[in-house]
C-alpha cells in the first residue's frame, strides 16, 4: 500500500535574502519516518557568515533538526572570537522584545517558533559556530545534550519544525549581516533527502537507500517525449512485463528481465525509462556510476546488493543503470574492484529470473564498452535503439518544450513559430540540444526585460538566431574533442 504524499512545508517566503527551497519532500519525510540521520542542506555564504548546515538526527518515533551557522574569521576583527555569542544575544533580545518567552539553560536558550516548535540556541566558543536545534544544545566539550524532548515523527510536526528552524536561521543570518552594516545576500539553500553515511543499519526498505541513489515514482509519460515513435512503441509494450506478467504465462513464455537502451547522448533514454516506470506504476531506482563508485573496499558491491534486495521486496520496481558502460565496462584489464562490482551485478540480474516485480533497464552511449556478459540471453538481452530524431520527431520535441515553458509561465510565450522551417535546420541535433535552444531563446527574453525593454513573444527568427549561435558552439566542441582524440 503506497504512502500518502506529505504536504510541503511552507518555508519559501517571498522576502529577499536567504531562501530555503525543499526538493523531494516525500523522500525527506520518508527518511524521518524511517529514523534516518544525515545532512539535509549545506551552503557557503558571504562574509561575515561562512556556511550553513542543516542536519537530521533520527530515532524510532522522533527526530531532531540541527542547524549550524559558521562565522567567517576576519583577522582585522578583534571581536572575531565572540561572533556566535553576539549573534545569539541579538536574536534572544529581539525575541524578548517581541513578547516571546525565552528560557535560559546553562548558557543556551529555549525559544518558541511561530508554529509552536521549541527551539534551542547554543554556541561553541571559540570556533564561531551557532547551533539551532529542535531539542539539543551544544555543551563545552562539543557534545549534544537533550534540553527539550525531541519532536514526534508526525508529518505536521516535522513540517512545522522545519519551517520554524529555517525561519530562525534566516533571522540570525539577517541580524549578523545587519550588525556588520551589510545587506543579506540573495541566496537559495536547497534542502533535500539526508545524505547518509554507508554502514548505518540497513534493511530491505527503499527508504534505507535515501541519499545513496534517486528513488521516485515518475510522472513522465510517453506523450512527454517528442519523436522516437518506434522506440516508444517497443518500450511501451514492455510495460506489460511488470503490469501484466500473467499475460506472458498465458502464452507459455516469460517476460523480459533486462532492457538496454542505446544511442547518442541527449536522445531521451532516461526519459524513456521513466515513462516506462510511470506506465507500469512502478518505483524507479536511478543508479549512476557516481553512486556505485567508492574508495572503500567492498562498499560498491554492498550497495549494489542492497539495491537489488530493496527492489525485490517492495513491489513493482525498475532498476535503471544510467551509463551502464561506466558501471559495468568490459572486464578485460579492469581493476579487481570493478570486476567484483560486475560480478555482483550479474549474479543479482540472474537472480531476478523468478521475480516478476523487477525489471532491469540500462542505457549507454557506447555499446562496444559494455561487458559482453551483460548482453547474454536472460540479462540485458532486449536492445532498443534511441537514436537522433528525424525531422518530424524534432518538430514534436520543439512542441513539447515550448508547451512546457508556456505552462510554467502560465501564459503563451510563442507567436506564429514555423516549426517545419526550424526543424529542417536542426539535422543531427538531439532532444537535449533542442531543449537547450529553447532555454537559451527564452533566456534572451529575460536579458531584454532586465535591461528595461519590453520583449515581444518568441518568434521563428528568435529561435533561428539562437540556433545559429548554438551550432557554432557545437562545432567548436566537436573540433576540440577531435583534437583531444588525436592527441591521445
Amino acid at each position: 500500500m503506497s504512502e500518502p504524499t506529505p504536504s510541503t512545508p511552507e518555508i519559501n517566503g517571498p522576502q529577499p535574502g536567504i531562501q530555503f527551497e525543499i526538493q523531494k519532500p516525500e523522500l525527506i519525510y520518508a527518511a524521518v519516518k524511517n529514523g534516518a540521520s544525515g545532512k539535509l542542506a549545506h551552503a557557503l555564504l558571504e562574509s561575515p557568515l561562512k556556511e550553513i548546515e542543516l542536519d537530521l538526527a533520527g530515532e524510532a518515533g522522533s527526530f531532531d533538526l540541527i542547524g549550524e551557522i559558521s562565522f567567517a574569521r576576519d583577522p582585522a576583527d578583534l571581536d572575531m572570537g565572540n561572533q556566535a555569542h553576539n549573534a545569539m544575544n541579538r536574536i534572544v533580545q529581539s525575541l524578548k522584545s517581541e513578547g516571546n518567552e525565552v528560557l535560559e539553560r546553562g548558557g543556551s536558550f529555549i525559544v518558541p517558533g511561530e508554529r509552536g516548535t521549541q527551539l534551542v540556541i547554543s554556541h561553541e566558543f571559540p570556533l564561531d559556530r551557532l547551533f539551532v536545534s529542535t531539542g539539543k544544545m551544544r555543551d563545552m566539550i562539543s557534545r549534544y545534550v537533550q534540553v527539550v524532548p525531541s519532536p514526534d515523527s508526525q508529518e505536521d510536526t516535522f513540517n512545522s519544525a522545519l519551517a520554524d528552524t529555517t525561519d530562525l536561521i534566516r533571522k540570525i543570518a539577517d541580524g549578523s549581516y545587519e550588525a556588520k552594516g551589510k545587506v543579506t545576500p540573495d541566496q537559495k539553500v536547497i534542502i533535500g533527502p539526508p545524505k547518509r553515511s554507508f554502514g548505518e543499519s540497513e534493511n530491505n526498505n527503499p527508504d534505507s537507500l535515501i541519499g545513496k541513489i534517486e528513488i521516485e515514482k515518475p510522472s513522465v509519460t510517453f506523450e512527454d517525449i517528442g519523436g522516437q515513435d518506434e522506440a516508444k512503441r517497443e518500450i511501451e509494450g514492455l510495460a506489460y512485463a511488470l503490469s501484466h506478467p500473467d499475460m506472458y504465462k498465458k502464452w507459455g513464455t516469460k517476460p523480459p528481465k533486462g532492457i538496454l537502451l542505446y544511442g547518442p547522448p541527449g536522445t531521451g533514454k532516461t526519459l524513456m525509462a521513466k515513462a516506462l516506470a510511470s506506465q507500469a506504476d512502478a518505483r524507479f531506482f536511478h543508479v549512476k556510476a557516481s553512486d556505485i563508485g567508492s574508495k572503500w573496499y567492498g562498499e560498491s558491491e554492498q550497495l549494489v546488493q542492497q539495491i537489488f534486495d530493496a527492489a525485490s521486496s517492495n513491489g513493482k520496481t525498475i532498476i535503471y543503470f544510467d551509463e551502464i558502460d561506466s558501471i559495468s565496462p568490459n572486464r578485460e584489464g579492469q581493476h579487481e574492484a570493478t570486476q567484483r562490482v560486475i560480478g555482483t551485478l550479474l549474479q543479482n540480474i540472474d537472480g531476478m529470473d523468478a521475480n516478476d516485480n523487477v525489471l532491469i533497464v540500462a542505457s549507454t552511449n557506447r555499446m562496444q564498452h559494455v561487458d559482453p556478459a551483460m548482453l547474454r540471453p536472460g540479462r540485458l538481452d532486449r536492445l532498443v535503439e534511441v537514436g537522433l530524431p528525424e525531422k518530424e520527431g524534432r518538430e514534436q520535441i520543439f512542441k513539447v518544450h515550448m508547451g512546457k515553458a508556456s505552462q510554467i509561465a502560465d501564459r503563451e510565450l510563442f507567436s506564429d513559430v514555423d516549426l517545419e522551417r526550424i526543424a529542417a535546420q536542426t539535422d543531427e541535433l538531439s532532444g537535449a540540444d533542442i531543449a537547450e535552444i529553447i532555454r537559451r531563446t527564452l533566456e534572451e527574453k529575460v536579458r531584454l526585460e532586465g535591461r528595461g525593454t519590453e520583449p515581444s513573444l518568441v518568434s521563428t527568427q528568435d529561435i533561428l538566431k539562437e540556433l545559429e549561435s548554438y551550432e557554432r558552439v557545437v562545432k567548436s566542441r566537436k573540433k576540440d574533442q577531435a583534437s583531444s582524440s588525436a592527441y591521445l
